[in-house]
């Protein structure tokens, strides 16, 4: 929902926007829900899992593959990019 909002309105949507999206699907679904587009930090994460059940990283991950893909770094650094910065998420 919140990457749909964001390819229609050209914004990303605000916590407090996505947290009104997550207490309407909570009202129609008991299924766990995460979030996800365009996290890449943990402060973001710390946020948004007040009220989530988990986030999605992928596209913090995937632009790691494009930096590799045009020759940046080697691939061995990519996955240690790759495992640093979910490293730092954990933390």
């Amino acid at each position: 929902m919140s990457q749909l909002w964001a390819l229609q309105e050209q914004k990303k949507p605000s916590i407090n926007e996505v947290r009104k999206s997550l207490t309407k699907i909570r009202k129609i679904s008991n299924l766990p829900i995460c979030v996800g587009f365009g996290i890449k930090n943990k402060n973001q994460i710390e946020s948004l899992n007040k009220f989530s059940d988990g986030c999605v990283v992928g596209s913090a991950i995937v632009s790691f593959i494009e930096e590799f893909d045009k020759g940046k770094y080697s691939e061995n650094q990519m996955l240690k990019n790759i495992s640093d910065f979910l490293a730092n998420l954990k933390k």
